[in-house]
């Protein structure tokens, strides 16, 4: 009978759930800067899952909830998740504090976002740190910020920080970023705090400003030269726009040559702009100096060339052009969020529309209705304002929405036409179920325009036709995307110039 009752009561004590918190810890250290906690918010707080909640991969939307006097935001079935705020100059704090109380045991991931130099500059690559966490009390977590700036980081302009399940791979130096495991949304978990505090570096020897200049005036984008010297190894420099009243950052190492160029200038204007050297413990050079200079005529955009296709002899599936109907007309595009892109139309001629992408990043077409695209190729007209090459992929929703992304060269300033045949440039794709297009390799800085973007195939009364050899490509592919470098010998259906072909 004990034996009895004592197996009744492990049962029962394996069986109840982690309580929820009745308390918060207060924030405590030196010189804090609050950005999430019971004495406040850092300007411009907020949360976000940064994922659609569409039922597919997307996580529930968390909550903030009142516990014991204090709060605390509750994120529930972790995949991923983030906050976001106003710039804070975080370079020469010691410590990111966070205070979290998970539902159970679980291993989570930090990561603090920063730009390369304020608005309108793309992020540092990601960098984070792995803890273990205890379910059912607060884990009092303390990211020393020297150990991520030895890894080549910078914390001048630090918005934003993001949790997720794991840190599974470590990057070394400023080109690597750090690899990140999404959890598995089973995980829930309450912040009750995130802070700032101490004092990383005792410094009050100012930096010495040695060159400001400019070396290319391009358009209406300039290439500064920069350089300072400091006791420390980092400093940033302070370019104001007065007239304007704007102001850049650039982040660089003391004693070498920073090159940072600025864009988006007005067109044939003259500016003069002041600048001064910081280090890291916030101290400004005494000594600033004056660059002046007159921007060009800078980048004009023009209409698309006309299309060369039509229905008469083409079969067209149009997913943006205003010389056809769309084939799927809910398609549209999407950047997810991934690098602060602005999407507008622009009419360059009259009823002539082009879609803009500023800041371009990354972007995707996603059509409602998957496209069957076997033996079409696809045609494109793009504008890139700076870019010498963009990233391009079909991504088909079988073989696991397996990706294969191809560069392709621009010339800026022009409109590039495409014209690819989808089965020869990407040939270990199936063709016959494509759910979305995918463009990237952008600077999250660049502005795109794409016009008429369709797929073609030419028309075949017959649907599958024998191709004579002599107007046959040297290239063909079986059905299962395999290559020949000539015509094949079995018999079969292939793939050659964009067509079904049978083989006898």
């Amino acid at each position: 009978m004990k034996k009895f009752l004592l197996s009744l009561m492990c049962l029962a004590i394996a069986g109840m759930a982690i309580a929820q918190p009745t308390s918060v810890p207060a924030p405590t250290g030196d010189e804090i800067i609050n950005i999430y906690t019971q004495n406040g918010n850092a300007a411009g707080y907020n949360w976000a899952n940064w994922w659609p909640t569409d039922g597919t991969n997307g996580c529930e939307w968390g909550s903030e909830e009142a516990i014991g006097g204090g709060k605390a935001f509750k994120i529930p079935n972790l995949i991923f998740y983030g906050s976001q705020f106003n710039f804070i100059d975080a370079g020469n704090k010691k410590y990111l504090h966070l205070d979290i109380y998970p539902m159970e045991d679980m291993t989570i991931g930090i990561v603090p976002i920063c730009t390369q130099g304020g608005d309108g500059t793309p992020n540092l690559l990601e960098k984070g740190t792995r803890f273990d966490l205890t379910g059912g009390e607060w884990n009092n977590l303390d990211i020393e910020l020297q150990t991520i700036i030895d890894r080549g980081y910078d914390f001048t302009f630090f918005y934003q920080i993001k949790y997720v399940s794991d840190v599974v791979a470590f990057g070394q130096g400023e080109g690597q970023a750090d690899g990140f495991a999404n959890g598995d949304g089973t995980k829930t978990f309450y912040v009750g705090n995130v802070y700032l505090s101490g004092t990383r570096i005792e410094d009050n020897e100012a930096p010495v400003l040695v060159t400001a200049e400019t070396t290319e005036v391009q358009g209406n984008q300039v290439t500064l030269k920069l350089n300072a010297t400091d006791n420390n190894s980092k400093v940033s420099f302070v370019i104001t726009d007065a007239a304007n009243n704007k102001e850049y950052n650039a982040n660089g190492n003391a004693g070498e040559d920073v090159i940072y160029t600025i864009k988006g200038l007005e067109p044939e204007t003259e500016y003069t702009w002041t600048v001064q050297a910081k280090d890291q413990a916030g101290n400004l050079s005494e000594n600033e100096m004056t660059i002046t200079f007159t921007t060009g005529e800078g980048f004009k955009l023009t209409p698309a060339p006309a299309v060369a296709h039509s229905t008469d002899d083409y079969e067209i599936q149009s997913i943006y052009s205003d010389a056809f109907p769309k084939v799927a007309p809910n398609a549209f595009f999407n950047t997810w969020g991934s690098a602060g892109e602005i999407l507008s139309e622009v009419e360059v001629a009259e009823g002539d529309m082009v879609e803009k992408i500023a800041n371009f990043g990354y972007l995707g077409n996603e059509f409602t209705a998957n496209l069957d695209l076997t033996g079409y190729s696809v045609h494109m007209d793009i504008c890139a304002t700076e870019l010498t090459q963009i990233g391009l992929t079909p991504i088909a929703a079988n073989y696991g929405r397996a990706e294969a992304s191809k560069k392709f060269d621009l010339t800026p300033g022009q409109w590039t036409s495409l014209d690819l045949v989808l089965e020869e440039e990407w040939p270990t794709l199936d063709m016959s179920d494509v759910f979305q297009f995918k463009w990237d390799q952008g600077n999250s800085q660049s502005d795109i325009y794409i016009d008429n973007l369709y797929f073609f195939k030419e028309k075949d009364t017959t649907g599958i036709n024998e191709v004579s050899a002599d107007k046959a490509s040297t290239v063909w592919y079986d059905l299962m995307g395999r290559r020949y470098e000539q015509k094949p010998s079995a018999a079969g259906i292939y793939i050659n110039n964009g067509k079904k072909v049978v083989i006898k």
